[in-house]
């Protein structure tokens, strides 16, 4: 996926946005992580900061906006980074340690996606035992867990990025892999959002529970517009890299320029709508959550 992508300067290599640099897409992004930047931190900060906010789900909004926040950062970092000239500069070493924490931050934003889900889910199909077993703290080690998984996750693929930059993987292969990678950010919180709505609406059929509280629809919506929003804003990507498969494959055909032509806005597209999907989340919350 291109939200850790390989860009490398090797003269053998293709680059994917070594064009004229476009400012504007530089004070687009610069303007949407100040917003995504503050928000994210507020959000975090309140929740830690006001006792009366130590409960479950706003614990469990307080680590997502945390893992959102650790990724804008490195998410637009790679905007001039992703430039030829300023990438030139930087050693192999320095790319690969770089592209490795991206990888974890992304993991750990997808994964705390996935916790949001099913505390959620427990809340709704487990209200009373919820009420006694679902603590702030079990939360917060709930999502250390997923930081672990997101630290391994995340060193596999800079195993993989490490025999990218040493030539033992050719672009078309690359191609195939960035494209498997961005499908499983984008599908796998998905998955289980889906799977445990349909879980819970089975069990709500089949039990004499009662209709959910407010509150309960209130975090039902929200869960629901931040997958909605989710895949909106990582969509693009997977369009851009399944594109780039296509004519690597010579399955899409076009001429070079055109193609560049198109690759290039659908990045810079792509580049500005992951920043979003990292900094929108505390408007959301702050819309259902007062």
């Amino acid at each position: 996926m291109q939200t850790m992508d390989n860009v490398t300067s090797f003269p053998d290599h293709s680059t994917l946005l070594c064009d004229d640099w476009d400012l504007v897409i530089l004070v687009i992004t610069s303007l949407i992580f100040l917003f995504g930047f503050i928000g994210n931190l507020i959000t975090a900060s309140k929740v830690i900061i006001e006792r009366k906010l130590h409960k479950p789900v706003p614990v469990c909004i307080s680590c997502l906006a945390i893992a959102d926040l650790l990724t804008l950062c490195f998410q637009y970092a790679r905007v001039p980074l992703s430039h030829c000239h300023i990438v030139t500069m930087i050693s192999v070493s320095s790319r690969e340690t770089f592209f490795t924490l991206t990888a974890i931050m992304v993991h750990s934003s997808a994964m705390h996606l996935i916790l949001l889900a099913l505390v959620r889910y427990g809340l709704i199909v487990h209200p009373f035992s919820m009420k006694f077993w679902l603590t702030s703290g079990k939360v917060v080690i709930s999502s250390l867990t997923f930081w672990l998984l997101s630290l391994v996750l995340g060193l596999l693929y800079g195993l993989y990025n490490r025999q990218y930059y040493m030539g033992n993987i050719d672009e078309h292969t690359d191609a195939i892999v960035q494209l498997a990678i961005a499908l499983y950010i984008l599908i796998v919180p998905i998955c289980f959002f889906v799977c445990l709505y349909v879980a819970e609406m089975n069990v709500m059929k089949r039990s004499l529970l009662p209709e959910k509280s407010f509150y309960i629809k209130k975090i039902s919506k929200m869960i629901s517009l931040i997958m909605a929003l989710y895949i909106a804003f990582l969509a693009p990507y997977v369009m851009a890299d399944l594109l780039r498969l296509l004519y690597m494959k010579e399955i899409l055909s076009m001429g070079k320029e055109n193609f560049e032509t198109m690759k290039n806005v659908m990045f810079n597209l792509a580049r500005v709508l992951i920043l979003l999907n990292y900094s929108i989340n505390p408007f959301v919350y702050f819309l259902f959550i007062r």
